[in-house]
């Protein structure tokens, strides 16, 4: 399948650009099984970002969707237009993701899903989570560095857990959903992938300020890793207090915040939002 990409970009005068993080999928097996795992629900709209030469698109255009592409090389962009033109349900668009209101692409049901590149992926997935932490109607799956993914995927006590860890998985139920090798790529990127599937945990935080507010937490209750969560929180929360959340959730007051569960960081942020300090 490499020989065939390289065909058609000879064809279009194009070459793969690595600042764009252009490496294309060549195994046709996992071309199919990302296929299916975005078909395996029915959406009004499945927005594609990156969507290169289309060889998943062409496995989901017939669906009952509206496709909606995101692809920021103007090249690719025109060869896409060209290769769907007979196509009514589908809308290409030649944009930045990172410049896009993600909440005015799609309608209804909506299933972001992509091979993000690689320099840019936990930008487009912090951004994906910060406009959909409250909307139980919008899903992703996002193909990523392999480190990037493991890290979304990490549990407490563990190197990789941190607040951005938590702030996704307080909002989402994460899955892996497929492993996939540097051979699986034309060019061949010097690293690993990971397809995961983020689904919305239907947790909704009263207004924007709030949702904010916490993420804020988080980043402070891991500001220094080694420290006592207590020490981390004392210029926010006195620490008496912060003690005495903790003991209310049957938690050491000496915890460190990798040793806390998900689940527990908005228990104890709802228990110590009304007694921050000035």
């Amino acid at each position: 399948m490499s020989k065939e990409i390289r065909d058609i970009l000879k064809n279009i005068d194009a070459r793969p650009k690595k600042g764009l993080g252009q490496n294309f999928l060549i195994n046709k097996r996992k071309i199919n099984r990302i296929s299916d795992e975005v078909k395996n629900d029915v959406y009004d709209s499945i927005i594609e970002i990156g969507p290169g030469l289309g060889s998943i698109t062409k496995k989901i255009i017939d669906s009952k969707s509206k496709i909606i592409c995101i692809e920021k090389d103007t090249t690719l962009y025109n060869y896409l237009k060209e290769e769907f033109l007979d196509k009514t349900n589908i809308q290409i668009l030649n944009r930045d993701i990172l410049k896009c209101n993600l909440k005015e692409i799609g309608n209804g049901n909506k299933l972001y899903f992509g091979n993000l590149p690689y320099n840019i992926g936990t930008k487009i997935i912090e951004n994906f989570t910060d406009t959909f932490y409250s909307d139980h109607t919008t899903s992703g799956i996002f193909m990523l560095q392999k480190e990037v993914g493991e890290k979304i995927l990490s549990n407490r006590s563990t190197k990789l857990y941190n607040g951005f860890v938590v702030k996704i998985q307080s909002f989402y139920n994460v899955k892996r959903v497929l492993n996939l090798n540097e051979s699986d790529f034309w060019p061949q990127p010097n690293i690993k992938s990971i397809l995961i599937r983020l689904e919305n945990k239907k947790k909704k935080f009263l207004n924007a300020f709030e949702y904010k507010d916490f993420t804020k937490f988080l980043f402070n209750s891991f500001s220094v890793r080694r420290k006592k969560l207590t020490n981390n929180l004392q210029k926010h929360y006195s620490k008496d207090l912060v003690c005495e959340k903790l003991k209310e959730l049957k938690l050491d007051e000496n915890i460190r915040a990798q040793d806390i569960k998900v689940e527990t960081f908005m228990l104890l942020y709802n228990k110590l939002i009304n007694n921050k300090s000035l």
